[in-house]
């Protein structure tokens, strides 16, 4: 699904052209504080081109988030990772600060769990949150998923949360 509308946002699948809204979006130290920290534009090109070839292996991946009117809102997506030795499905999303506070992630939360729902293979979906970000939480827990257990990611403490069929 190279494509998906939401009541306030267009998704389109991660293309090249998308790279300098990526790059701001991940510079800005108050969006990427729970995803790692600020990402250089090296470190997003590379996270690109890692998105790019997870499209063209899995026919599924990270989407680029605009408004209706078109605006640049961030990225949402569904991808695989390998936790503890296991393939995992995870959902994930980050908007510019600009888009905050208006309900979005859950909004494209709610599409992606749709969307994972028609791919039989994937018996659950992960969610990976750093500890602080309780708002994070509340949107996964709005759209099903449920606390599992805690883990490191990006060097920092992060709670699992999950979705079964």
């Amino acid at each position: 699904m190279d494509s998906f509308t939401t009541p306030r946002l267009i998704a389109t699948r991660l293309a090249a052209s998308d790279l300098d809204e990526l790059t701001a979006l991940h510079l800005d130290p108050e969006v990427s504080r729970y995803l790692g920290g600020v990402r250089t534009p090296d470190v997003t090109a590379a996270y690109m081109e890692a998105n790019l070839h997870h499209w063209a292996e899995h026919g599924i991946g990270v989407w680029t988030l605009r408004t209706n009117d078109g605006a640049y809102a961030g990225r949402a997506g569904l991808r695989y990772l390998d936790m503890g030795g296991a393939r995992e499905l995870e959902i994930g999303y980050s908007f510019a600060k600009a888009f905050w506070g208006r309900g979005l992630a859950t909004e494209i939360a709610r599409a992606l769990v749709d969307i994972w729902e028609t791919r039989p293979a994937d018996r659950s979906l992960v969610g990976i949150v750093a500890t602080e970000n309780r708002a994070s939480e509340r949107v996964l827990e709005k759209v099903g998923l449920a606390y599992e257990s805690d883990t490191i990611q990006h060097g920092q403490n992060c709670g699992v949360f999950r979705r079964w069929r």
